[in-house]
């Protein structure tokens, strides 16, 4: 019974993260939710998978980002899973950007 109420409550947590519309929701909403630091930790994992998937290296990553290394190995294992949502995401984005050139 608790494995269907914690499955049905993240189910409603991603729902609703879905639901929002605009950066700006996106914003408002994370800001009620995470403090100042884990918002500033979500951030550098996302910059440190962009650049991991340019290309860079270990020590430009953790030079530009000031993440440990042990960060930069978990966010590669992260990219490297074969339903790496964090890649998903970094490839349409990176999609959209090329789409958006003339």
């Amino acid at each position: 019974m608790k494995i269907d109420k914690e499955k049905a409550n993240r189910e409603q947590f991603f729902k609703a993260l879905l639901s929002l519309n605009t950066v700006e929701e996106c914003v408002d909403f994370f800001d009620d939710l995470a403090t100042v630091r884990e918002l500033e930790a979500f951030m550098q994992r996302f910059q440190v998978a962009e650049r991991l998937l340019n290309g860079e290296t270990y020590e430009e990553i953790e030079l530009e980002t000031n993440a440990r290394s042990s960060m930069v190995s978990r966010v590669k294992r992260c990219l490297e899973k074969e339903q790496s949502g964090l890649k998903k995401i970094l490839e349409r984005l990176a999609e959209a950007r090329n789409m958006e050139k003339p």
